[in-house]
């Protein structure tokens, strides 16, 4: 079978063949990235983002995102497109997220400590020694830095 055949077998008119060929797809990837609900130039945007799979690219964009904006900053951070969309809602960027998930918070935690103020590693540490995040305020705003720092 020709390449010509393989294109029009896949659904492709003669144009579109060349389309997204030229855009530099294989048959099965176009056919793949088009039954997947992606047009040409936003399977090209998700692949010049790296996303080489359309079902990779369908989760991310089912929860809103973008390939421009925030699916590859979180991608890159380690995040699937669930817990991205958790920190995000929870008013954290990929960057901060990943700080907050190091120290082992997740979202809702995370939005309580960094609203009392603090940073993920100590208020990690004020956690572990039993402290809520009203009490850690008011032991670092009298100057107790830590809790080792307690008496």
């Amino acid at each position: 079978m020709t390449t010509e055949e393989r294109w029009r077998r896949a659904g492709f008119d003669p144009e579109a063949a060349e389309d997204w060929h030229t855009a530099g797809f294989n048959v099965d990837d176009a056919a793949d990235w088009r039954t997947a609900g992606f047009e040409l130039a936003e399977a090209a945007e998700w692949r010049a983002a790296r996303f080489k799979f359309s079902r990779e690219a369908v989760a991310w964009r089912a929860d809103g995102f973008n390939p421009a904006e925030a699916a590859t900053a979180w991608r890159r951070a380690g995040f699937d497109p669930e817990a991205a969309v958790a920190w995000r809602a929870a008013g954290f960027d990929p960057e901060a997220a990943t700080a907050w998930r190091r120290a082992g918070f997740d979202p809702e935690a995370a939005v309580a400590w960094r609203a009392a103020g603090l940073e993920p590693a100590p208020a990690a540490a004020w956690r572990t020694a039993g402290f809520e995040p009203a009490e850690a305020v008011i032991l670092t705003t009298i100057g107790y830095d830590h809790p080792e720092d307690l008496p």
